[in-house]
């Protein structure tokens, strides 16, 4: 039995290296094992290179904000207090390639 968002107290964790102009969706609210339930409120992504990534938001998994640029050795942070959520977000890798780490959070309801 899938546990409740009120049940749940872990993080969303995603590792990976994505090749030259690889792309990926991290899919906080809805992935099958980790997902959150809900939109997180709060987490960070950090690039560990070579490359650039591309980084946008979406607070409901069908709109997307303007696309942010996150260089090597670069950490991109969502704070609570931002009033920003994060159901999905999609990374884009330039033609180097980059590894990064990925965390995120909810709230208490």
């Amino acid at each position: 039995m899938k546990a409740t968002p009120f049940e749940r107290h872990l993080e969303f964790v995603d590792e990976d290296t994505l090749s030259a102009n690889g792309e990926k969706y991290l899919y906080i609210k809805n992935d099958d094992t980790w997902g959150l339930e809900v939109p997180a409120d709060s987490g960070y992504l950090i690039n560990d290179g070579p490359g650039t990534l591309t980084i946008r938001n979406s607070d409901d998994g069908e709109h997307y904000s303007k696309a942010r640029t996150v260089k090597s050795g670069e950490t991109i942070v969502w704070e609570n207090d931002d009033d920003v959520w994060n159901h999905t977000v999609h990374i884009t890798a330039d033609s180097s390639g980059a590894s990064y780490r990925a965390a995120f959070a909810r709230s208490r309801w």
